[in-house]
């Protein structure tokens, strides 16, 4: 069976080898936003990318019904 997901996250959190200032300034304002973001807003936090990672393993292994995979849906199957 063929499977097709679009992974997409907000705002990718964890570090990276090159520095991007607007990047790195979008990333400490979304540490006190993601705080704030519930309900409707929740697909709008930052992911880590092991959650995104672990959230893709467990797409390829499990069946899923959504194509488009959002932030919120992210965290929650990359919780598994």
């Amino acid at each position: 069976m063929t499977k097709l997901h679009f992974v997409r996250p907000a705002l990718i959190s964890g570090k990276r080898e090159e520095f991007r200032l607007g990047e790195y300034l979008g990333k400490q304002l979304f540490k006190l936003l993601d705080y704030v973001m519930v309900g409707p807003l929740e697909k709008y936090k930052s992911v880590h990318p092991s959650k995104i990672a672990k959230t893709m393993i467990w797409l390829a292994n499990h069946s899923y019904d959504k194509v488009v995979v959002e932030s919120d849906q992210i965290q929650k199957l990359g919780s598994h």
